[in-house]
């Protein structure tokens, strides 16, 4: 009643309307205040306002949101006077949701680790994959399993135990809609650092029952991409206070800004069809099988695709501790 807004009314003699301030939408793991928002973008520690680790509108629209998964987190809180902060885990299930039925699956290697399969007999060994393993209409495409072959290097272990589903040596495993392998052979650097392995493939097992581990690859015939692997911006839930101190103690928000934020993976290798979305920023958004929901970056060329990802495959455990409540 004291604001300028009202100064002015009462100055005027004109009628003065009743207001209601609504509170600010805070989120888990980010900050929505213009001045920590506007510190963040002037010192460089993000990429500018449309950083895709920004909720700000640009940012939420370059990491692949959608209006309507926006408006659906919106419309799920409502509106409220009091102070309140959200979990990000919401808004994350929002699009992941979005994107579940309505996204295509394609093949995409992050970390690429090269296999020769020894006994390849040459020539084409087509396998054919779903667009959406849920909507057979949809169509399928071919991927070509060539003599080399590249999995994550996360899925490979020298030493295998019962809990872990990748490759190992003398392990089989199956490439996703294609043949069981098994390697043979693990070749070291002068460093022993793994770079690259020998494996057989079963030209029978396409179809039948596959061993535990079944695993996204890529063939020679992928293209070179940069994924960009987004994660959230601070490493705690409310900046500037302490993680495991005592309530109410403040520390400097900044310092919690999480390293692994955003990480660059320069030499991925995706399927060849990308290239047709390659230079349409935020036209086209697909699930990279085994990996998450990526769209194309507005830095994205045909020569040089581009890839952000939007969110992880899998709900997190914050918001499955929200639904139990």
């Amino acid at each position: 009643p004291n604001g300028p807004y009202y100064w002015l009314l009462d100055a005027l003699d004109l009628y003065k309307p009743v207001t209601w301030e609504f509170a600010r939408c805070n989120i888990t793991y980010n900050v929505m205040s213009k001045r920590k928002l506007n510190k963040l973008v002037t010192d460089g520690l993000v990429n500018g306002w449309d950083d895709p680790r920004l909720l700000t509108l640009e940012g939420l629209r370059r990491r692949g949101y959608t209006p309507t998964a926006v408006n659906k987190f919106c419309e799920d809180l409502g509106v409220t006077r009091n102070d309140n902060v959200q979990h990000l885990a919401r808004l994350e299930n929002c699009i992941r949701v979005e994107l579940e039925d309505g996204a295509d699956r394609i093949f995409g290697v992050l970390d690429p680790l090269e296999i020769e399969i020894s006994n390849h007999p040459g020539g084409a060994l087509p396998v054919e994959c779903p667009l959406h393993p849920k909507y057979p209409e949809r169509g399928t495409r071919v991927i070509n399993l060539t003599p080399t072959v590249y999995i994550e290097r996360s899925d490979f272990r020298e030493v295998d135990d019962k809990n872990y589903y990748g490759l190992a040596p003398n392990k089989a495993v199956r490439l996703l809609f294609g043949y069981n392998i098994t390697c043979t052979e693990v070749k070291k650097d002068a460093d022993g650092k793994v770079v690259s392995l020998v494996a057989t493939y079963d030209p029978e097992s396409m179809g039948p029952k596959p061993p535990k581990g079944t695993l996204h690859w890529a063939s020679t015939e992928f293209v070179e991409a940069e994924a960009r692997v987004y994660d959230k911006l601070f490493s705690v839930e409310i900046p500037g206070t302490a993680e495991n101190g005592a309530e109410g103690e403040e520390v400097d928000w900044l310092s919690q800004l999480n390293p692994d934020s955003l990480v660059v993976h320069p030499k991925a290798l995706v399927e060849p069809s990308i290239r047709d979305v390659a230079g349409k920023p935020l036209e086209k958004r697909f699930q990279l099988q085994r990996l998450g929901y990526f769209t194309i970056d507005k830095d994205s060329t045909t020569e040089k695709p581009v890839l952000n990802r939007i969110v992880t495959l899998k709900e997190s455990k914050e918001l499955k501790a929200l639904q139990k409540k």
